[in-house]
């Protein structure tokens, strides 16, 4: 892995491939040095300014800004895709001038490439924790683009985008579904077959199945970011206890998707 490290007998920067012993490899000091370099370079005993800094920032980030981007990119292809799929099925379905036309539309294009996009995130997080494959890959060439040596981060990474998912898709459920519960009961939206199908959707199996996947994340969620403020043994209970719950219920949202009205 490229790396920079200072010279101490000429003060120059110099990069190789392999650095010696106590050559600077830490993230941290390798943005202290960057930013000691363009202070020296352009205003001696000046304290680098915000874009100095950015600057810095980004060139020490820089693989993992790249594992950002490509992570993005290839998850909105994923989600566009599917959403487009549903929404152009959904065209044949829902007719001009109904109730909640275009939520009927939207909602489950969106919650469609949502899902999709969260099983994407299921299949890159295993990723993050085979360590064996993970040491083999660092010694290739392919190291140069990718920070295996950051996996751990690309793990944390991966888990709050998945757990944004699921909020993000667990709120616009309650809103969609409630919204029309609310209609079918004051006789905006019609019945399905004599029954309000969006009220009895929302204590259906299925939805219940979903409260528990949400409840389960959400605990994954906030026991991650207090990881560093809670006991490591409550920790580790919680997130057994939450596992087997998430591995049985992934995903439900199809089931739901396909039920709308």
């Amino acid at each position: 892995m490229d790396v920079f490290f200072l010279d101490r007998r000429h003060g120059s920067s110099r990069e190789r491939r392999n650095p010696r012993p106590g050559a600077v490899s830490d993230a941290r000091a390798q943005r202290s040095y960057i930013r000691k370099k363009f202070d020296l370079s352009q205003n001696p005993g000046r304290k680098p300014g915000d874009l100095t800094s950015a600057l810095a920032n980004a060139h020490s980030e820089r693989q993992m800004i790249f594992f950002f981007l490509l992570h993005f990119v290839a998850t909105m292809i994923v989600w566009q895709h599917h959403m487009y799929f549903k929404f152009r099925q959904r065209a044949a379905v829902v007719p001009e001038g109904a109730n909640l036309y275009w939520w009927k539309r939207l909602v489950p294009p969106v919650e469609f490439g949502t899902m999709h996009a969260m099983l994407l995130q299921l299949a890159l997080i295993p990723m993050t924790m085979a360590r064996h494959t993970i040491a083999t890959l660092s010694a290739t060439s392919l190291a140069r683009f990718v920070p295996f040596q950051h996996t751990l981060r690309m793990h944390i990474h991966l888990g709050y985008v998945m757990v944004l998912f699921v909020f993000l898709s667990t709120v616009l459920f309650f809103v969609f579904f409630g919204q029309g519960c609310v209609d079918q009961r004051s006789g905006k939206e019609p019945l399905v077959k004599g029954k309000e199908s969006f009220c009895d959707s929302m204590k259906s199996e299925i939805m219940l199945t979903g409260y528990g996947l949400f409840a389960a994340f959400g605990i994954m969620g906030v026991t991650s970011y207090l990881r560093d403020k809670m006991k490591y043994e409550l920790f580790y209970a919680v997130r057994e206890a939450t596992r087997p719950t998430v591995r049985r219920d992934c995903f439900p949202y199809d089931r739901v998707v396909n039920a709308v009205p």
